[in-house]
């Protein structure tokens, strides 16, 4: 709100938070990683993350998750300190070392309330800070528990049934069926494998925000078949790490990091990690990034310096990869994933805006009091970005409607005052109908179209042909009856 006090809508101030926080969660990952695990461990993990496609990506784009890695970031540290302090704790008998431990826990939770209000799915990491607990006070629990068995036993019937019921009402039963069809499923498990490693290789986001790296590692995609072999040696790396060195603290974020994967799996499945969805899984990153860089750290002391030259070298590739299907592909095709997401060198929905807003004619003393003209579209992805960009404006009033029965009352009112304006998609399936309706109007109507990178039409704007004046770059237009394009090149901002 700060960013928009006495400034024009603009979609660059939309998307600073995102930038800011993307650089911020390089550094507050540098400043606790080395606080808690050292110099070495920082470094890596803080190239990791600053390299990693889906970090990039999302730091240029205005959605909550964008600022997911740097919320969970914090909370990821939080619990290690207290998995240490638990450790040390339970080893020590200290009060010192458990009033350090009780210090962080609560910071921990209270990270956690704000990830979770960045994004829902963020709560999946809250074992990260329930396994701290039950480490310093298991011996506790067990001398409680043991005289009493019956009583416990009864208490976590009754706690199962509270959050059976509480399940049940917030999403239906179909939760746990789907739940059990899962583990019955050995399938969707490998379906989830795979998609959690492009989504940590870059290959979720490329094929949802540009439409490139199309086809599956079995079907020749060599960039996702590099990310499964990397994967696995990966793999490989972190359970021999924990097999030689049984890192206390590392072992317990992995085990915490381990059950959030599983409920997310059983309550989302591998749909929810899959790409256009992969959003939601972005609170896998900060943790899988720091495991990984403890073992690569490890690994270095035993190697000498050839994994950083590897280290290096990967980090380079995820670079020069991300110019290639993001960037360049952007700019050769316009984008080949959902229609909203296809751009040109001015974003297609803002020049959409600055079409219209250019035909509007000057409004002077009492024609400034006048009905605003109305912009009425049946899709979401243009009924949003137009609302903000009107948001100041009294002379434009934008409206969603379904595009099926009657024309909506201020449809009507503003088709009858010469003030309606209609922007859809080209691909939309509402256009050939409000094509067919605007025909039957006692008025001639023009089309305007909005162009992608590759010259082809994303959306188009209809108008009526008084009101239509010579098109801007980037522009074309034609008759009501068949569909506008050139190949002239827009943008996008992205």
């Amino acid at each position: 709100m700060l960013l928009h006090w006495g400034a024009e809508p603009s979609f660059w101030r939309l998307r600073l938070p995102a930038v800011i926080s993307g650089v911020a969660a390089l550094l507050v990952n540098f400043w606790l990683c080395r606080r808690v695990f050292g110099p070495t461990t920082a470094v890596v993990s803080t190239l990791i993350l600053a390299v990693l496609p889906i970090n990039i990506a999302y730091s240029r784009f205005s959605w909550d998750p964008a600022q997911s890695l740097l919320a969970t970031t914090v909370v990821m540290y939080l619990a290690a300190q207290a998995s240490r302090g638990a450790w040390e704790g339970r080893a020590a008998a200290d009060p010192a070392i458990d009033q350090r431990m009780r210090n962080h826990l609560p910071l921990g939770a209270a990270a956690l309330a704000v990830a979770i209000l960045v994004h829902p799915t963020n709560l999946f990491l809250m074992p990260l800070l329930v396994l701290p607990l039950l480490i310093r006070w298991h011996r506790e629990l067990l001398e409680y528990v043991q005289p009493r068995p019956w009583s416990v036993a009864k208490l976590a019937c009754w706690a199962a049934a509270l959050a059976a019921v509480a399940v049940i009402a917030i999403g239906g039963r179909h939760w746990f069926v789907r739940a059990a069809e899962r583990l019955a499923q050995p399938g969707d498990l490998v379906t989830f494998a795979t998609l959690y490693v492009q989504l940590l290789w870059g290959v979720s986001c490329f094929r949802f925000l540009a439409g490139s790296c199309q086809g599956d590692a079995l079907s020749g995609n060599l960039f996702d078949l590099a990310g499964l072999v990397l994967a696995a040696a990966l793999v490989v790396l972190v359970i021999l790490y924990f097999l030689k060195q049984r890192p206390r603290t590392e072992l317990t974020l992995a085990a915490g990091y381990a059950l959030g994967l599983v409920g997310f799996f059983l309550i989302g499945g591998p749909s929810a990690i899959a790409p256009h969805f992969e959003r939601y899984a972005i609170w896998m990153i900060a943790p899988a990034v720091l495991l990984v860089s403890r073992a690569l750290v490890w690994w270095a002391t035993r190697t000498g310096p050839t994994v950083w030259y590897v280290t290096s070298a990967l980090a380079w590739l995820w670079l020069i990869t991300f110019g290639q299907e993001y960037f360049a592909f952007l700019q050769q095709t316009g984008g080949q994933s959902h229609r909203a997401m296809r751009t040109a060198q001015v974003e297609p929905k803002l020049a959409a805006w600055q079409a219209i807003v250019g035909s509007l004619p000057q409004r002077d003393g009492d024609a400034a009091k006048a009905a605003p003209t109305l912009i009425a579209t049946t899709e979401y992805w243009i009924e949003t970005p137009l609302q903000y960009l009107g948001g100041r404006r009294h002379d434009v009033q934008v409206l969603w409607w379904d595009g099926t029965g009657d024309w909506p009352p201020e449809v009507q009112m503003a088709l009858a005052e010469d003030r309606a304006r209609f922007v859809e998609f080209t691909t939309s399936s509402a256009l050939p109908e409000l094509r067919r309706r605007l025909a039957q109007q006692q008025r001639t109507w023009r089309e305007t179209a909005i162009l992608d990178y590759a010259g082809q039409p994303v959306i188009v704007i209809l108008q009526p042909e008084r009101l239509t004046e010579r098109p801007a770059a980037g522009q074309t237009t034609a008759s009501a009856s068949r569909p506008a394009g050139g190949p002239v090149g827009l943008d996008t901002g992205r």
